[in-house]
């Protein structure tokens, strides 16, 4: 019969799976080696770790979701939430979902046609003519 303290192991152990769980694998969800544009308006913003969430709104009306690195990671691109408004316009580019859904995780944001922000690490910048 198990004791107290394998008892307490057991749950650790089974929370931590369900947290690991919950934390989906990039290269299994993302095609790393094939790049996707979507282009439209933030419809909505979920500001949070360990990813940023965008819904962006094509013309069209498809909504794609737009998953980001942690929001310290944005920041030191130069990425605020308050540049990430409901109604903005925004060009995107990055991995896009291996399922062929309408999900990519970014590598490049461009707000308003303007400004680019690099957000992965080490990678080039896209759209050339554009400020940094």
């Amino acid at each position: 019969m198990p004791g107290p303290v394998s008892r307490v192991a057991a749950l650790l152990g089974a929370a931590y799976m369900s947290a690991t769980a919950a934390h989906h694998s990039f290269p299994a969800t993302y095609d790393m080696f094939a790049t996707a544009e979507v282009e439209g308006e933030i419809a909505s913003l979920e500001w949070r770790n360990p990813h940023v969430v965008i819904d962006v709104r094509t013309r069209e009306g498809v909504h794609w979701r737009v998953e980001a690195d942690p929001i310290g990671a944005l920041e030191r691109a130069g990425l605020s939430r308050r540049r990430l408004n409901a109604g903005r316009h925004v060009r995107v580019a990055g991995y896009p979902a291996r399922d062929g859904g309408a999900a990519l995780y970014a590598s490049h944001v461009l707000l308003d046609g303007r400004r680019e922000y690099l957000v992965r690490p080490a990678v080039p910048p896209r759209w050339t003519g554009v400020d940094d």
